[in-house]
């Protein structure tokens, strides 16, 4: 018998323009045909979202409330009134930042939360590159997960940080499932892609890379084209050479297909990049910086290049354009270690057992 669960978040998964919309999307996939799945979405919907009912996906049973609106207090009174009125066996809460629902939360129900990264991390990441973030400390970060029965972790590094605290028997490495087609690759490259959403991170990656990298690649048939939210910041990078702005997209799939490398030039941040493991399961050969190589270090160099420094980046660019050879053999060895160890089922089931 199916049990039932549910997931509680505020961002807007359905839109599928950034890595933690993607990580929640496949989550929903993969649950909502092996449990009776409920989906509270407690953020903002636009008049064309509402009007379309662009966000009522099949298979699961999705319940809004604007909390942008009535606010955090009544969007746990909510929470509260409806979880006593339907009985779920587990819950999942999307990020720590909604940790104020845990008293809303009935006795009895399993408490999951997915973190998709380490938020002490991050803001520290933040903080040292000189964005206007309030510190959040490890120990604050901790003590917040002991109130939770489990927590997801998505990267192997990060989980076993957490899990020599709180202990294996509390927490759970859940990476991100890619279920994508693989791509056929052009034996002529002419379109370079980065994909990002406007978080912070890869705004200065974009600008380093342009200013680094892009500007020494001498190749004019060869453009760069850059998708997603990030475009919405395009004054600061349409002004260079052969730079394509492409803007929101509707199918992960299709950007893919128009591409014959990836770039990740993204230098700080936290958890793991989920751009690259869509690319890598695409077939689509990738280079970024160590920092985004966190998490796939077994991957590295063998699956796609690590450059350490802008030259490197450079060489790493022009070998790529003009070495099909080299293209088609780290394709081919990440599409497989992809699949084996980045489906849904290795990625998801895990999580599942332990909800049953």
């Amino acid at each position: 018998m199916k049990k039932k669960m549910v997931i509680i978040t505020d961002i807007p998964f359905w839109r599928h323009i950034a890595g933690h919309m993607a990580r929640i999307t496949t989550l929903i996939t993969y649950l909502k045909t092996r449990v009776h799945l409920t989906v509270i979405y407690g953020g903002f919907t636009s008049k064309r979202e509402r009007e379309t009912n662009i966000y009522n996906l099949s298979g699961f049973k999705l319940v809004t409330f604007n909390k942008t609106e009535s606010g955090p207090a009544e969007f746990a009174s909510f929470i509260k009134n409806y979880l006593l009125k339907h009985s779920y066996v587990a819950c999942i809460i999307e990020y720590i930042e909604l940790s104020y629902l845990l008293d809303s939360i009935p006795a009895g129900t399993q408490i999951y939360l997915d973190t998709h990264d380490l938020k002490s991390t991050r803001e520290a990441e933040f903080m040292r590159h000189g964005l206007s973030y309030k510190k959040f400390s490890w120990k604050e970060e901790i003590s917040i997960m002991k109130q939770y029965d489990k927590v997801i972790l998505i990267q192997k590094k990060e989980y076993e940080k957490v899990s020599g605290v709180l202990g294996k028997d509390k927490t759970l490495l859940i990476s991100h499932a890619v279920n994508l087609p693989r791509q056929k690759l052009r034996k002529v490259v002419t379109n370079i892609g980065f994909i990002a959403s406007s978080y912070p991170p890869n705004v200065e990656g974009l600008i380093w890379f342009l200013k680094n990298v892009w500007a020494s690649f001498s190749d004019d048939y060869i453009s760069l084209s850059v998708y997603g939210s990030i475009c919405t910041y395009s004054h600061f990078f349409s002004k260079y050479r052969n730079v394509n702005v492409k803007g929101i997209f509707n199918d992960i799939t299709s950007v893919y297909s128009e591409v014959d490398i990836v770039i990740n030039p993204v230098r700080f941040g936290a958890g793991i990049k989920i751009k690259n493991l869509e690319a890598l399961g695409s077939g689509i050969p990738l280079i970024t910086l160590p920092h985004g190589a966190t998490g796939l270090e077994e991957l590295a160099n063998k699956g796609f290049l690590v450059a350490v420094n802008k030259t490197d980046f450079l060489n790493n660019l022009t070998l790529l354009t003009t070495d099909y050879r080299m293209r088609k053999s780290l394709a081919d060895h990440a599409c497989k270690f992809i699949s084996r160890y980045y489906s849904p089922d290795h990625c998801y089931s895990p999580l599942l057992s332990s909800i049953q």
